[in-house]
């Protein structure tokens, strides 16, 4: 089974480390967030994928290109 690495990132004002991770912790968890991008890192290719129902990119086919290109794709 392939290694991915998975990452969400967000930048956020916040009053200190532990501040941000609760701020982004709850924008993740919130059911009406935008915030459904993820970058994914695999062996020979990375994938930007939006994983909101209602993204033109989840309307569209996956397409991936070598290790230096990106992927969208639907969840």
């Amino acid at each position: 089974m392939p290694n991915f690495t998975v990452v969400w990132e967000i930048d956020l004002d916040a009053h200190g480390h532990a501040d941000a991770v609760h701020q982004a912790l709850a924008i993740q968890r919130d059911p009406q967030s935008s915030a459904t991008v993820f970058t994914v890192h695999g062996t020979d290719n990375t994938a930007h994928l939006d994983l909101d129902p209602w993204s033109a990119s989840t309307r569209r086919a996956a397409s991936t290109s070598p290790s230096t290109g990106t992927a969208s794709a639907c969840a």
